[in-house]
């Protein structure tokens, strides 16, 4: 059996949401609002296969960055990293937008090492 958890990030689009949602030309107003919305590059997700002692766990305490915020069933996710073959996978992330999280220290490689760390921890609770 394949023990390997396959990981993938994701650009953080808040503040492109939060644009469409307010207007480009009125989101201006909103500069803490603008602060919140834009922190690290974006999350880290695991694909967690049937099978995983943590398989539907969703209150995994795994010390990735800012810990866990987002657990749901592939097939609940229409998501194009998604895999067919992985909709009855879970699916474990992490984000950086944290109070302190910020483009230069969050960047993009930074978000895929930790998704590939999350990864190989999930891999490492996974008994022989």
């Amino acid at each position: 059996m394949n023990r390997k958890i396959r990981y993938f990030i994701r650009k953080s689009e808040m503040l492109e949401h939060a644009i469409e949602e307010i207007g480009k030309d009125k989101i201006h107003r909103f500069p803490a609002l603008i602060e919140a919305l834009t922190k690290g590059w974006g999350n880290g997700y695991a694909v967690i296969p049937p099978g995983h002692p943590r398989y539907g766990d969703e209150c995994l305490d795994i010390d990735v960055h800012g810990g866990m915020t987002w657990s749901a069933f592939a097939r609940d996710m229409e998501w194009p990293e998604i895999l067919p073959e992985e909709r009855d996978c879970w699916v474990v992330g992490f984000d950086t937008a944290h109070a302190f999280d910020t483009p230069e220290r969050c960047t993009r490689a930074y978000v895929r090492s930790e998704a590939k760390r999350l990864a190989k921890l999930l891999e490492a609770m996974w008994p022989e």
